[in-house]
Protein backbone atom coordinates (compact mmCIF):
# COMPACT_ATOMS: atom_id res chain seq x y z
CA UNK A 1 0.00 0.00 0.00
CA UNK A 2 1.39 3.32 -1.33
CA UNK A 3 1.15 5.76 1.87
CA UNK A 4 2.34 8.05 4.31
CA UNK A 5 2.06 9.33 7.53
CA UNK A 6 1.00 13.51 8.27
CA UNK A 7 0.84 14.51 11.88
CA UNK A 8 -0.91 17.87 12.22
CA UNK A 9 -0.69 20.48 14.28
CA UNK A 10 -3.93 23.56 13.81
CA UNK A 11 -1.39 25.83 14.64
CA UNK A 12 1.72 24.76 12.73
CA UNK A 13 0.75 23.02 9.47
CA UNK A 14 0.58 25.08 6.78
CA UNK A 15 -2.57 23.23 5.06
CA UNK A 16 -4.57 22.93 7.94
CA UNK A 17 -5.98 26.74 9.49
CA UNK A 18 -7.17 27.08 12.56
CA UNK A 19 -10.90 27.52 13.75
CA UNK A 20 -12.26 31.37 12.96
CA UNK A 21 -15.42 32.58 12.50
CA UNK A 22 -17.46 32.83 9.09
CA UNK A 23 -19.15 36.13 8.89
CA UNK A 24 -22.98 35.68 9.09
CA UNK A 25 -22.97 32.39 9.49
CA UNK A 26 -23.77 30.33 12.35
CA UNK A 27 -21.04 28.23 11.64
CA UNK A 28 -17.40 28.64 12.77
CA UNK A 29 -14.54 27.20 11.24
CA UNK A 30 -13.15 24.15 13.13
CA UNK A 31 -10.30 23.73 10.72
CA UNK A 32 -9.53 24.29 7.00
CA UNK A 33 -7.78 21.12 4.63
CA UNK A 34 -6.11 22.30 1.68
CA UNK A 35 -5.00 20.24 -0.87
CA UNK A 36 -3.42 21.42 -3.64
CA UNK A 37 -5.29 22.02 -7.14
CA UNK A 38 -7.69 19.35 -6.69
CA UNK A 39 -11.20 19.59 -5.45
CA UNK A 40 -12.05 17.07 -2.65
CA UNK A 41 -15.28 16.31 -0.61
CA UNK A 42 -16.00 14.83 3.05
CA UNK A 43 -17.24 11.43 3.34
CA UNK A 44 -18.08 11.19 6.42
CA UNK A 45 -17.81 12.97 10.07
CA UNK A 46 -18.10 11.26 13.46
CA UNK A 47 -18.62 12.80 16.75
CA UNK A 48 -17.95 9.13 19.20
CA UNK A 49 -16.72 11.23 22.34
CA UNK A 50 -17.52 14.39 23.76
CA UNK A 51 -14.02 15.66 22.73
CA UNK A 52 -13.22 14.24 19.80
CA UNK A 53 -13.80 13.80 16.30
CA UNK A 54 -13.47 11.46 12.64
CA UNK A 55 -13.57 12.84 9.46
CA UNK A 56 -12.30 11.01 6.07
CA UNK A 57 -12.14 12.44 2.84
CA UNK A 58 -11.80 11.85 -0.77
CA UNK A 59 -9.47 13.90 -2.50
CA UNK A 60 -9.54 12.59 -6.59
CA UNK A 61 -6.49 13.74 -8.51
CA UNK A 62 -7.56 12.77 -11.95
CA UNK A 63 -6.49 10.15 -14.16
CA UNK A 64 -8.14 7.33 -11.54
CA UNK A 65 -5.48 8.40 -8.53
CA UNK A 66 -6.64 9.44 -5.58
CA UNK A 67 -5.94 10.25 -1.94
CA UNK A 68 -8.14 9.37 1.28
CA UNK A 69 -7.28 11.28 4.26
CA UNK A 70 -8.71 9.50 7.61
CA UNK A 71 -7.91 12.57 10.21
CA UNK A 72 -8.56 12.43 13.98
CA UNK A 73 -8.34 15.14 16.78
CA UNK A 74 -8.72 14.52 20.43
CA UNK A 75 -9.04 17.95 21.25
CA UNK A 76 -12.38 19.14 19.91
CA UNK A 77 -10.56 19.86 16.70
CA UNK A 78 -7.40 21.86 17.84
CA UNK A 79 -4.95 19.36 16.39
CA UNK A 80 -5.37 17.26 14.29
CA UNK A 81 -3.33 13.31 12.99
CA UNK A 82 -4.18 11.80 9.62
CA UNK A 83 -3.44 8.98 7.47
CA UNK A 84 -3.24 9.91 3.98
CA UNK A 85 -3.56 6.60 1.52
CA UNK A 86 -2.47 7.38 -2.04
CA UNK A 87 -4.52 4.85 -4.42
CA UNK A 88 -5.04 4.14 -7.88
CA UNK A 89 -7.73 2.58 -9.76
CA UNK A 90 -7.55 -0.03 -12.16
CA UNK A 91 -9.20 0.70 -15.06
CA UNK A 92 -6.57 3.82 -16.06
CA UNK A 93 -3.55 2.56 -17.36
CA UNK A 94 -1.65 5.28 -15.58
CA UNK A 95 -3.07 4.17 -12.07
CA UNK A 96 -2.68 0.54 -12.85
CA UNK A 97 -4.62 -0.53 -9.76
CA UNK A 98 -2.82 -0.08 -6.27
CA UNK A 99 -3.52 1.02 -2.35
CA UNK A 100 -5.98 0.60 -0.03
CA UNK A 101 -9.16 2.36 -0.15
CA UNK A 102 -12.00 2.99 2.42
CA UNK A 103 -15.53 1.95 1.32
CA UNK A 104 -17.10 2.43 4.94
CA UNK A 105 -16.51 4.06 8.16
CA UNK A 106 -17.35 3.84 12.17
CA UNK A 107 -15.62 5.62 14.53
CA UNK A 108 -16.04 3.48 18.24
CA UNK A 109 -14.23 5.98 20.42
CA UNK A 110 -11.32 8.91 20.06
CA UNK A 111 -8.58 6.36 18.68
CA UNK A 112 -11.05 3.31 17.74
CA UNK A 113 -12.57 2.60 14.63
CA UNK A 114 -13.37 0.28 11.93
CA UNK A 115 -13.09 0.50 8.13
CA UNK A 116 -14.66 -1.56 5.06
CA UNK A 117 -10.79 -1.34 2.83
CA UNK A 118 -11.01 -2.03 -0.46
CA UNK A 119 -7.82 -3.37 -1.88
CA UNK A 120 -7.61 -1.94 -5.50
CA UNK A 121 -5.36 -4.25 -7.16
CA UNK A 122 -7.54 -6.91 -6.43
CA UNK A 123 -10.91 -5.39 -6.14
CA UNK A 124 -11.22 -7.70 -2.38
CA UNK A 125 -12.91 -6.14 0.56
CA UNK A 126 -11.86 -6.29 4.42
CA UNK A 127 -12.46 -5.62 7.95
CA UNK A 128 -9.91 -2.90 9.02
CA UNK A 129 -9.67 -1.70 12.53
CA UNK A 130 -7.56 1.10 15.01
CA UNK A 131 -7.16 1.34 18.51
CA UNK A 132 -4.17 3.75 17.80
CA UNK A 133 -5.68 6.31 15.73
CA UNK A 134 -5.67 6.63 12.13
CA UNK A 135 -2.11 5.18 11.20
CA UNK A 136 -2.91 2.03 13.29
CA UNK A 137 -5.22 0.75 10.55
CA UNK A 138 -4.75 -2.86 9.61
CA UNK A 139 -6.52 -5.99 8.44
CA UNK A 140 -8.47 -8.02 11.17
CA UNK A 141 -7.79 -11.57 12.01
CA UNK A 142 -11.50 -12.04 11.92
CA UNK A 143 -12.69 -11.40 8.27
CA UNK A 144 -16.55 -11.52 7.39
CA UNK A 145 -16.94 -12.38 3.60
CA UNK A 146 -17.75 -9.40 1.15
CA UNK A 147 -18.37 -6.80 3.82
CA UNK A 148 -20.12 -3.93 2.40
CA UNK A 149 -20.69 -1.60 6.15
CA UNK A 150 -19.96 -1.89 9.50
CA UNK A 151 -21.57 0.22 12.47
CA UNK A 152 -21.20 -0.56 16.19
CA UNK A 153 -23.43 -0.18 19.20
CA UNK A 154 -20.99 -0.37 21.99
CA UNK A 155 -16.94 -0.83 22.03
CA UNK A 156 -17.71 -4.92 21.73
CA UNK A 157 -21.03 -5.32 20.21
CA UNK A 158 -21.31 -4.85 15.98
CA UNK A 159 -22.78 -5.92 12.98
CA UNK A 160 -21.37 -5.70 9.32
CA UNK A 161 -23.52 -5.99 6.40
CA UNK A 162 -22.70 -8.34 3.87
CA UNK A 163 -23.29 -8.89 -0.05
CA UNK A 164 -22.50 -12.47 -0.03
CA UNK A 165 -24.50 -15.15 -0.95
CA UNK A 166 -27.46 -16.11 1.65
CA UNK A 167 -26.06 -13.76 4.41
CA UNK A 168 -26.84 -10.67 4.95
CA UNK A 169 -25.89 -9.39 8.17
CA UNK A 170 -22.93 -10.54 10.80
CA UNK A 171 -22.38 -9.61 14.59
CA UNK A 172 -20.07 -9.50 16.78
CA UNK A 173 -20.12 -9.33 20.87
CA UNK A 174 -16.54 -9.43 21.54
CA UNK A 175 -15.06 -6.54 20.12
CA UNK A 176 -14.79 -8.16 16.58
CA UNK A 177 -12.65 -11.03 17.53
CA UNK A 178 -15.04 -13.31 16.24
CA UNK A 179 -18.40 -12.66 13.79
CA UNK A 180 -21.28 -15.18 13.98
CA UNK A 181 -24.23 -14.94 11.27
CA UNK A 182 -27.41 -13.50 12.19
CA UNK A 183 -29.96 -16.29 11.73
CA UNK A 184 -32.97 -14.52 11.46
CA UNK A 185 -31.56 -11.42 9.73
CA UNK A 186 -33.95 -10.12 6.97
CA UNK A 187 -32.71 -11.02 3.20
CA UNK A 188 -31.49 -7.65 1.68
CA UNK A 189 -30.45 -6.61 -1.30
CA UNK A 190 -27.94 -3.48 -1.64
CA UNK A 191 -27.58 -1.50 -5.02
CA UNK A 192 -24.51 -0.28 -6.13
CA UNK A 193 -24.81 3.10 -4.66
CA UNK A 194 -24.61 1.80 -1.46
CA UNK A 195 -20.88 1.41 -2.05
CA UNK A 196 -20.85 5.44 -2.14
CA UNK A 197 -20.30 6.86 1.98
CA UNK A 198 -23.15 9.62 1.45
CA UNK A 199 -25.64 6.88 0.77
CA UNK A 200 -24.81 4.27 2.78
CA UNK A 201 -24.93 6.75 5.60
CA UNK A 202 -28.35 7.70 5.22
CA UNK A 203 -29.47 4.15 4.57
CA UNK A 204 -27.68 2.36 7.52
CA UNK A 205 -28.81 4.46 10.92
CA UNK A 206 -27.71 3.77 13.93
CA UNK A 207 -29.23 4.93 17.70
CA UNK A 208 -28.65 3.31 20.74
CA UNK A 209 -29.55 -0.18 20.47
CA UNK A 210 -31.30 0.39 17.15
CA UNK A 211 -30.76 0.45 13.82
CA UNK A 212 -32.38 0.69 10.78
CA UNK A 213 -31.50 -0.39 7.41
CA UNK A 214 -32.81 0.26 4.11
CA UNK A 215 -32.44 -1.67 1.03
CA UNK A 216 -32.19 -1.64 -2.85
CA UNK A 217 -35.90 -3.27 -2.92
CA UNK A 218 -37.94 -1.20 -1.19
CA UNK A 219 -36.87 -2.97 2.46
CA UNK A 220 -36.77 -1.39 5.92
CA UNK A 221 -35.38 -3.43 8.29
CA UNK A 222 -35.01 -2.21 11.91
CA UNK A 223 -33.09 -3.64 14.76
CA UNK A 224 -34.20 -2.75 19.12
CA UNK A 225 -31.50 -5.26 20.31
CA UNK A 226 -27.93 -4.29 18.50
CA UNK A 227 -28.88 -6.70 15.69
CA UNK A 228 -29.78 -9.85 17.32
CA UNK A 229 -33.71 -9.43 15.86
CA UNK A 230 -35.15 -7.96 13.11
CA UNK A 231 -38.36 -6.57 12.04
CA UNK A 232 -38.46 -6.11 8.62
CA UNK A 233 -41.30 -3.50 6.70
CA UNK A 234 -42.02 -3.33 2.98
CA UNK A 235 -42.61 0.50 2.43
CA UNK A 236 -45.65 2.06 0.32
CA UNK A 237 -43.39 4.59 -1.10
CA UNK A 238 -39.50 4.36 -1.50
CA UNK A 239 -37.10 6.28 0.75
CA UNK A 240 -33.45 7.03 0.48
CA UNK A 241 -32.43 8.72 3.44
CA UNK A 242 -33.52 8.10 6.88
CA UNK A 243 -32.93 10.51 10.37
CA UNK A 244 -34.10 8.66 13.63
CA UNK A 245 -34.17 11.24 16.73
CA UNK A 246 -35.15 8.18 18.89
CA UNK A 247 -37.03 4.73 18.60
CA UNK A 248 -40.24 6.07 17.10
CA UNK A 249 -39.43 9.43 15.66
CA UNK A 250 -37.70 9.85 12.49
CA UNK A 251 -37.90 11.63 8.86
CA UNK A 252 -36.97 10.21 5.52
CA UNK A 253 -36.09 11.78 1.96
CA UNK A 254 -37.82 10.12 -1.40
CA UNK A 255 -35.76 9.44 -3.93
CA UNK A 256 -33.34 12.42 -5.11
CA UNK A 257 -34.99 13.14 -9.27
CA UNK A 258 -32.76 12.68 -11.95
CA UNK A 259 -31.32 14.36 -13.96
CA UNK A 260 -30.82 17.03 -11.61
CA UNK A 261 -32.46 20.01 -11.68
CA UNK A 262 -31.36 23.92 -10.49
CA UNK A 263 -34.05 23.74 -7.36
CA UNK A 264 -34.54 19.86 -7.10
CA UNK A 265 -37.84 18.94 -5.22
CA UNK A 266 -37.37 15.95 -2.85
CA UNK A 267 -40.52 14.27 -1.26
CA UNK A 268 -39.99 14.25 2.64
CA UNK A 269 -41.87 12.12 4.87
CA UNK A 270 -42.42 11.64 8.71
CA UNK A 271 -42.84 8.54 11.24
CA UNK A 272 -43.64 8.09 14.38
CA UNK A 273 -43.92 4.30 14.89
CA UNK A 274 -40.27 3.87 14.19
CA UNK A 275 -40.71 3.56 10.76
CA UNK A 276 -43.42 0.48 10.36
CA UNK A 277 -45.47 3.39 8.11
CA UNK A 278 -44.62 6.94 7.20
CA UNK A 279 -46.59 10.40 6.08
CA UNK A 280 -46.11 12.35 3.25
CA UNK A 281 -44.92 15.89 4.81
CA UNK A 282 -45.79 19.48 2.98
CA UNK A 283 -43.14 20.98 4.73
CA UNK A 284 -42.50 25.42 4.17
CA UNK A 285 -39.54 27.05 4.13
CA UNK A 286 -35.98 26.14 2.46
CA UNK A 287 -35.76 22.60 2.70
CA UNK A 288 -32.32 21.31 1.57
CA UNK A 289 -32.64 18.42 -0.60
CA UNK A 290 -29.21 16.16 -0.11
CA UNK A 291 -28.99 15.13 3.64
CA UNK A 292 -30.94 15.06 6.80
CA UNK A 293 -29.94 14.87 10.58
CA UNK A 294 -31.62 14.45 13.54
CA UNK A 295 -30.20 16.83 17.07
CA UNK A 296 -30.31 13.87 19.85
CA UNK A 297 -29.95 16.76 22.25
CA UNK A 298 -33.30 18.44 20.85
CA UNK A 299 -36.17 16.95 20.35
CA UNK A 300 -38.15 17.22 16.89
CA UNK A 301 -35.15 19.19 15.89
CA UNK A 302 -33.40 18.48 11.91
CA UNK A 303 -30.63 20.05 9.74
CA UNK A 304 -30.77 19.36 6.18
CA UNK A 305 -28.09 20.25 3.52
CA UNK A 306 -27.47 20.67 0.15
CA UNK A 307 -24.11 20.68 -1.77
CA UNK A 308 -25.10 20.27 -5.45
CA UNK A 309 -27.39 22.91 -7.34
CA UNK A 310 -29.55 25.49 -5.55
CA UNK A 311 -30.47 26.12 -2.86
CA UNK A 312 -26.87 25.50 -1.43
CA UNK A 313 -26.63 25.40 2.39
CA UNK A 314 -27.98 24.38 5.61
CA UNK A 315 -31.84 24.53 7.04
CA UNK A 316 -33.18 23.79 10.60
CA UNK A 317 -36.59 22.71 11.73
CA UNK A 318 -37.82 22.56 15.11
CA UNK A 319 -41.13 20.91 14.59
CA UNK A 320 -40.73 17.42 13.23
CA UNK A 321 -39.96 18.77 9.55
CA UNK A 322 -42.92 20.96 9.22
CA UNK A 323 -41.34 24.48 8.52
CA UNK A 324 -37.75 25.29 7.87
CA UNK A 325 -35.47 28.26 8.46
CA UNK A 326 -31.95 28.44 6.32
CA UNK A 327 -28.89 28.72 8.52
CA UNK A 328 -27.03 29.62 5.52
CA UNK A 329 -26.31 29.44 1.94
CA UNK A 330 -22.55 27.79 1.51
CA UNK A 331 -22.69 24.60 -0.04
CA UNK A 332 -22.72 21.79 2.63
CA UNK A 333 -22.18 18.03 2.01
CA UNK A 334 -21.81 16.29 5.42
CA UNK A 335 -23.31 16.45 8.85
CA UNK A 336 -22.60 15.44 12.24
CA UNK A 337 -24.34 15.89 15.59
CA UNK A 338 -23.96 14.20 19.22
CA UNK A 339 -25.86 14.19 22.34
CA UNK A 340 -23.49 16.83 24.32
CA UNK A 341 -24.94 19.61 21.89
CA UNK A 342 -22.04 19.38 19.32
CA UNK A 343 -23.23 20.13 15.67
CA UNK A 344 -20.26 19.91 12.90
CA UNK A 345 -20.74 19.90 9.29
CA UNK A 346 -18.10 20.22 6.13
CA UNK A 347 -18.22 22.78 3.54
CA UNK A 348 -18.08 21.04 -0.16
CA UNK A 349 -15.58 23.68 -2.14
CA UNK A 350 -12.78 23.08 -4.56
CA UNK A 351 -9.42 24.47 -3.93
CA UNK A 352 -7.95 26.96 -3.15
CA UNK A 353 -10.36 27.24 -0.82
CA UNK A 354 -10.04 24.43 0.72
CA UNK A 355 -12.57 22.12 2.54
CA UNK A 356 -14.22 23.54 6.28
CA UNK A 357 -15.30 21.46 9.11
CA UNK A 358 -17.49 23.96 10.75
CA UNK A 359 -19.34 24.00 14.16
CA UNK A 360 -23.02 25.03 14.59
CA UNK A 361 -23.09 28.28 17.40
CA UNK A 362 -25.42 26.87 20.05
CA UNK A 363 -27.55 30.32 19.89
CA UNK A 364 -28.42 29.22 16.10
CA UNK A 365 -30.18 25.80 17.64
CA UNK A 366 -32.73 28.91 19.28
CA UNK A 367 -34.85 28.52 22.27
CA UNK A 368 -35.53 24.63 22.29
CA UNK A 369 -32.01 23.72 24.09
CA UNK A 370 -32.47 21.43 26.72
CA UNK A 371 -32.27 23.31 30.25
CA UNK A 372 -30.22 21.38 33.50
CA UNK A 373 -33.18 19.61 35.23
CA UNK A 374 -32.56 21.59 38.94
CA UNK A 375 -34.26 18.55 40.39
CA UNK A 376 -32.59 16.12 42.87
CA UNK A 377 -31.92 13.12 41.47
CA UNK A 378 -31.09 10.37 43.90
CA UNK A 379 -28.92 8.56 44.67
CA UNK A 380 -26.41 9.97 42.04
CA UNK A 381 -23.66 8.25 41.48
CA UNK A 382 -26.00 5.35 42.00
CA UNK A 383 -25.30 1.31 41.19
CA UNK A 384 -28.75 0.86 39.61
CA UNK A 385 -31.76 2.51 40.11
CA UNK A 386 -31.80 6.39 40.30
CA UNK A 387 -35.08 8.23 41.77
CA UNK A 388 -36.79 10.96 39.68
CA UNK A 389 -39.84 13.00 41.61
CA UNK A 390 -42.87 13.60 40.18
CA UNK A 391 -42.83 16.05 36.90
CA UNK A 392 -46.70 16.18 35.50
CA UNK A 393 -45.02 18.75 32.96
CA UNK A 394 -42.98 15.95 30.93
CA UNK A 395 -43.89 12.08 29.40
CA UNK A 396 -40.79 10.52 29.70
CA UNK A 397 -37.06 10.24 30.48
CA UNK A 398 -34.59 9.22 27.95
CA UNK A 399 -30.89 7.90 28.25
CA UNK A 400 -28.06 8.63 26.35
CA UNK A 401 -24.81 7.84 26.66
CA UNK A 402 -21.94 10.74 26.15
CA UNK A 403 -21.58 9.60 22.27
CA UNK A 404 -24.89 10.32 21.70
CA UNK A 405 -26.21 6.71 21.77
CA UNK A 406 -29.49 6.62 23.09
CA UNK A 407 -29.08 3.55 25.91
CA UNK A 408 -32.93 3.36 27.30
CA UNK A 409 -36.28 5.29 27.27
CA UNK A 410 -38.74 4.91 30.22
CA UNK A 411 -42.29 7.10 30.64
CA UNK A 412 -42.43 9.01 33.80
CA UNK A 413 -45.08 8.65 36.54
CA UNK A 414 -47.27 10.70 38.34
CA UNK A 415 -45.65 9.77 41.51
CA UNK A 416 -42.50 9.70 40.80
CA UNK A 417 -40.23 7.62 38.78
CA UNK A 418 -37.66 4.53 39.85
CA UNK A 419 -35.48 4.46 36.39
CA UNK A 420 -33.25 1.29 36.66
CA UNK A 421 -29.54 1.68 34.89
CA UNK A 422 -28.98 -1.45 35.77
CA UNK A 423 -26.75 -3.54 32.98
CA UNK A 424 -25.31 -0.05 31.75
CA UNK A 425 -21.28 0.49 31.65
CA UNK A 426 -20.23 2.45 34.40
CA UNK A 427 -19.46 6.16 33.43
CA UNK A 428 -21.50 9.46 32.92
CA UNK A 429 -24.86 9.21 31.08
CA UNK A 430 -27.51 12.25 30.48
CA UNK A 431 -31.11 11.84 31.52
CA UNK A 432 -33.20 14.10 29.25
CA UNK A 433 -36.91 14.99 30.17
CA UNK A 434 -39.15 15.34 27.11
CA UNK A 435 -43.01 15.04 25.98
CA UNK A 436 -45.42 17.38 26.75
CA UNK A 437 -44.98 21.41 26.27
CA UNK A 438 -42.38 22.15 28.76
CA UNK A 439 -38.75 23.07 27.76
CA UNK A 440 -36.70 19.73 27.81
CA UNK A 441 -34.65 19.57 30.46
CA UNK A 442 -31.35 17.25 30.91
CA UNK A 443 -29.08 16.12 33.63
CA UNK A 444 -26.05 14.24 34.30
CA UNK A 445 -26.28 10.84 36.24
CA UNK A 446 -23.34 8.63 36.87
CA UNK A 447 -23.49 5.07 36.44
CA UNK A 448 -20.91 3.77 39.53
CA UNK A 449 -18.80 0.82 38.58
Amino acid sequence: MRSFLLLVSAALLSGLEPARAQSGSPWAAVTTFHYGSYWSYVDCIQLPTPTSAWSVHHNPRGMGVNSIYINTSTDNGASWESQINAVGEPRYPYSAGYGTDFTDFWAVGAQEAWAVAKQMNTGALELHHTTTGPTGFAATTAQVPSPVAVRFFTPTTGIVLSSSAGVSIYRTTNGGQSWQPVAAAPALIYDFRFLYYWVKNTKCQVLGQHVWILDATGKLAHSADAGLTWITTTLAAPLESLAFRDELHGLAYGPLPLPLTQAPARSLYRTADGGLTWTLVSPTGPLRVLALLALPSRPSTYLSANNNNAPLGTSISYDEGQSWAALDSTSTGTLAADATGRVWSSTFITSPSGITLRRLATSALGATKAQPMGIELYPNPTAGVVHLPALPEYQQVTVYDLTGRQCRTSPLNRAGTALDLSGLSAGSYLLRLEGGAAVPRQQRVTVAP
